[in-house]
């Protein structure tokens, strides 16, 4: 992660290291629109199940706080991918092997679809996305 130092005319930015408890990540992202940095994290457990979990990266100690959201939510256990929604909307679509789910902190929308191997992504415009899946 990178931290930006605002307090000299030129803007610098120095690494640091900040630890997950979770071991088995799979995707992350940076939420957007959110007034502090946001991360969601998908990961497994040691039971294989897998979950949508979010922090906020508190700059001045470096470390990870719980939230914006409260809840860890249980997603799809084929979920390989996480993409962040711009506002107005905000939230997550989680990419999974049969189903595309939008997470927010307020709601969930699951739409069950075939998805094969997502690789890649982009935004057409406010309401959708491009997903580009692998055959092979």
């Amino acid at each position: 992660m990178l931290v930006e130092n605002r307090r000299h005319q030129r803007s610098t930015s120095r690494p640091a290291v900040v630890r997950l408890d979770e071991q088995e990540v799979i995707s992350m992202c940076f939420l957007r629109g959110k007034s502090k940095p946001s991360l969601a994290v998908l990961y497994s457990d040691t039971q294989q199940q897998v979950f949508l979990k979010t922090y906020t990266v508190n700059t001045r100690e470096m470390t990870l706080e719980r939230g914006p959201w409260r809840d860890v939510v249980p997603v799809e256990g084929g979920a390989k991918k996480l993409i962040p929604i711009p506002g107005p909307f905000g939230g997550v679509l989680v990419i999974g092997q049969q189903s595309v789910a939008y997470i927010d902190s307020k709601r969930r929308i699951d739409q069950r679809m075939d998805c094969g191997r997502i690789e890649c992504w982009g935004h057409v415009d406010r309401e959708r996305y491009l997903l580009g899946e692998n055959e092979f």
